[in-house]
């Protein structure tokens, strides 16, 4: 298994592609309200898997495309300073946007977990079942703020941070349900793992949109499973509280990064994702299971994706040769192509032929196709 520049371009191809499929089935819903979360599941880990691997596999075969690759490697091989090609340059300009990335993400790290340990020191402290009063939850501790202006999850620390506003029971009831999920779930893993990725395909639009995906999806199924075994009833107070806590949040201080995988649910959602996640509270199919066979066809197309590679096709160079009129009779063939052109044969190598008629050719056999 090697990267090679056709790997590369065929992982975009495919990665751009699933992605732009993801954007139709989260943004224009109505059309695939019968695609369920373990559909979605499955494309978004085959995007990550892909971007992590884009590699050509020992089985692929080549598929060329000469139209497309020709220029594309012609290009890349083209020096445009001193000894330096094309595709030197790029790399030289994807490993600094990689490194200076990877700096600014560190330091938001850094800077992420020393503001939460900061906020940990001076906010109240209490616990999941404190609040609620119920044993059955898992008794994350809690911690209530002036400093945030959102419910939130911040760095690795399997805490729950509230903000300093006056909830009824039923709003924070629904808040700490769906913040649990967050931490049972381990989101803050997904999300990192999208943060990397987007390190290394910094140039790549399409990872920004996968970032907003991952994000929607895992709030959607922290909604899913926080309400799985309650009655109709009771999802649509948890929709309720949704609003109510969306309307009701004010601006605060916020903490910096707020965009990044350190923070799961720190800003209000926006409209278009809020209303989705009501939506499918009030619809369960998309949490069924949609049966073995969908998943099935999907690995099936997936893997058959994995059999091609795209790569260029060059016609075999012609080199320049010099012969005898003799050598040329005895052991040369003139080949008179359907197009006009004429090629000589000699030993192996191939030559184009621009004048037949010279005496040099004389005696040589001619075939024609």
């Amino acid at each position: 298994m090697t990267v090679s520049i056709p790997s590369l371009c065929k992982t975009c191809l495919e990665a751009g592609v699933l992605i732009l499929i993801l954007n139709l089935i989260l943004v224009v819903r109505k059309p695939f309200r019968t695609v369920r979360a373990e559909i979605i599941a499955f494309l978004l880990a085959v995007v990550m898997i892909r971007l992590c691997f884009p590699v050509e596999l020992f089985y692929a075969i080549p598929l060329h495309v000469p139209a497309v690759m020709n220029p594309l490697v012609r290009l890349l091989d083209v020096r445009i300073w001193s000894e330096m090609t094309v595709t030197e340059c790029l790399l030289m300009l994807w490993l600094t946007g990689i490194v200076v990335k990877a700096v600014i993400y560190i330091r938001n790290c850094r800077l992420m977990e020393s503001v939460s340990a900061g906020i940990r020191k001076t906010a109240r402290k209490t616990s999941v079942r404190e609040i609620l009063h119920n044993r059955s939850l898992p008794d994350y501790p809690v911690y209530v703020t002036s400093c945030l202006n959102a419910p939130c999850v911040l760095g690795k620390n399997r805490s729950i941070f509230l903000p300093v506003t006056s909830f009824t029971r039923e709003q924070l009831d629904s808040i700490l349900r769906h913040e649990v999920r967050h931490l049972e779930n381990h989101d803050f893993l997904r999300k990192q793992m999208i943060e990397v990725i987007i390190i290394v395909y910094c140039w790549f639009p399409p990872v920004y949109l996968l970032r907003r995906h991952v994000f929607l999806y895992t709030e959607v199924m922290a909604d899913g499973e926080a309400t799985w075994n309650q009655e109709e009833s009771e999802r649509m107070v948890y929709a309720r509280s949704l609003v109510e806590v969306q309307k009701q949040l004010t601006t605060g201080t916020e903490i910096p990064n707020s965009e990044s995988a350190l923070s799961l649910y720190l800003k209000p959602a926006d409209r278009s994702a809020l209303t989705w996640r009501i939506d499918l509270l009030c619809d369960r199919t998309f949490l069924r299971t949609s049966g073995g066979f969908s998943l099935i066809l999907l690995t099936v197309l997936t893997l058959l994706s994995s059999f091609v590679i795209l790569m260029p096709q060059f016609e075999p160079p012609v080199a320049e040769y010099s012969w005898t009129g003799e050598q040329l009779a005895e052991s040369g063939q003139l080949i008179s192509h359907r197009d006009g052109t004429w090629s000589l044969i000699m030993e192996g190598e191939t030559c184009e032929v621009h004048n037949p008629c010279s005496e040099l050719l004389t005696g040589v056999p001619v075939i024609y196709e």
